[in-house]
């Protein structure tokens, strides 16, 4: 059953809705692949009437046969909690995060970020490579897949309180015709040692200094990744990022650099230095994180988000969740147990 503790760190006007992921018809819940998910009777009339979204206050909870399709289909990951939605349009933007894709603002952020959404403050996620193929076994089409992968990012910055912005860059596996293991490992010597790879540095750099350059984003601070893990993508955004940093158009007090996950839950412990910035969250943040996580469907696995969860309560040691983050790009390069990670996002 879903209790009242549960819905708390959501909110006073919480809604709930199906996720984009689902069809309804006769013959119950259905992915955008076709397959059938089995659901009793009540929660398959449940997800039918979250087609649209809907208050929590106004479903007949106090019913036991509601509550338990209600808990059916959040815990299932096929119906999502919503906050109430905030109208910031017209403030300044107070953090500006660099997301190589989708979902990386959520996995390595999404606490801080959930943390600023209480304070009620305007957050803006910059997903770079966000044209991308790559998804999990939920196998939506591919003519539907970016429109997906943008509900996603709907829902979960609703979570975290973040608008979107997509620049369009299709991501290392379509671009250059990589495997997911060859997307691992890079770093700046090997991508300057491929002119192709080595010339997307500056591209991306002109990119990220005309969004930080917009009035709202003009003073705001910056977060970008940090490139552990060695992920093509992530390491490019890094030394754009250290590229803006040397042409002054980032000043060193704006920037801090974020631990990548899942790539650092493959790390032994905490990193240790003058470059470490642990950040302090709430539990009621880290849930919003993870309900924030589960909503990307196509593009994490369940073991992904228990990496990130165990990540962040190793790293607090005290029961409050920690997220790290870094002073200078690649300060947390540790060594991985890659074998971990890979497996997590194949399982």
């Amino acid at each position: 059953m879903i209790c009242a503790d549960a819905l708390a760190p959501f909110g006073p006007g919480a809604t709930v809705c199906l996720l984009p992921h689902f069809t309804t018809g006769t013959d119950g819940i259905r992915t955008f692949g076709g397959r059938r998910i089995p659901v009793d009777p009540a929660a398959a009339d449940l997800a039918a009437a979250l087609a649209v979204e809907t208050a929590v206050a106004s479903l007949p909870l106090d019913e036991p046969a509601t509550a338990h399709a209600f808990a059916q289909l959040c815990e299932a990951g096929i119906a999502t909690i919503l906050p109430a939605v905030r109208d910031q349009a017209a403030a300044p933007v107070e953090a500006v995060i660099l997301s190589p894709h989708v979902d990386d603002a959520a996995l390595s952020v999404g606490a801080q970020l959930a943390a600023r959404r209480c304070h009620g403050r305007r957050q803006l996620v910059c997903n770079i490579f966000s044209d991308q193929s790559y998804q999990t076994g939920l196998r939506v089409p591919g003519s539907a897949l970016g429109e997906v992968a943008r509900a996603e990012d709907r829902l979960a910055g609703r979570i975290l309180g973040y608008e979107s912005r997509d620049l369009a860059f299709s991501g290392a596996q379509d671009r250059h015709g990589l495997s997911l293991a060859q997307t691992l490992g890079w770093n700046r010597e090997t991508i300057c040692a491929e002119p192709l790879v080595a010339g997307e540095i500056s591209t991306l750099a002109d990119c990220l200094a005309a969004v930080l350059a917009e009035p709202a984003c003009r003073s705001a601070p910056v977060l970008a990744p940090s490139g552990i893990g060695g992920h093509l993508d992530h390491v490019l955004v890094a030394l754009a990022t250290e590229e803006l940093l040397a042409a002054r158009v980032l000043e060193p007090a704006r920037i801090t650099f974020y631990e990548d996950l899942p790539y650092a839950a493959g790390m032994p412990g905490l990193p240790q230095g003058d470059f470490s910035r642990p950040i302090k969250t709430s539990l009621n943040a880290l849930t919003l994180k993870l309900a924030a996580l589960a909503v990307f469907r196509t593009r994490l696995r369940t073991p992904q988000i228990a990496l990130c969860k165990a990540r962040a309560l190793d790293l607090g040691g005290d029961g409050l969740p920690v997220e790290m983050t870094f002073a200078a790009a690649g300060a947390g390069r540790l060594p991985m147990d890659s074998s971990r990670l890979v497996g997590s996002m194949a399982t």
